[in-house]
């Protein structure tokens, strides 16, 4: 290989570093965006092919990636009320149980007004 040849093949070879190191470049901030949000760059060819798998189905990748953004202030909103739940799920036990520790209370009450009556009327009589 003369001169030349070694010259245009390093250009070359620079060319092709050049275009890696622009991917890199453009890649990276997705990457620091994907480990934030804790998913491994492993997992993009799965989500590639299930956004994929959506639009063959006629979905919008737009819709698809409002729903992603929005999951999260959706499983906010869902702990909250699964938290409301079970707080009114507890009031409604602890009621429950007043209402029927109560029945005793209000058995002796019934009681005192029948004698109460009774004693009305042998009295009136």
């Amino acid at each position: 290989m003369d001169e030349s040849d070694a010259r245009v093949t390093l250009i070359e070879a620079l060319d092709e570093k050049k275009v890696s190191l622009a991917e890199l470049d453009q890649f990276y901030p997705l990457k620091v965006e994907l480990d934030k949000l804790g998913i491994p760059v492993e997992d993009l060819r799965r989500t590639t092919e299930i956004i994929q798998g959506a639009q063959k189905s006629g979905y919008s990748v737009k819709t698809i990636t409002h729903l992603l953004s929005t999951l999260e202030t959706s499983s906010a909103i869902q702990a909250r009320i699964e938290k409301n739940i079970e707080d009114l799920t507890d009031k409604r036990d602890n009621l429950e149980e007043e209402v029927e520790n109560s029945h005793p209370l209000i058995d002796k009450r019934n009681c005192y007004l029948d004698n109460f009556e009774t004693w009305t009327l042998v009295l009136k009589n």
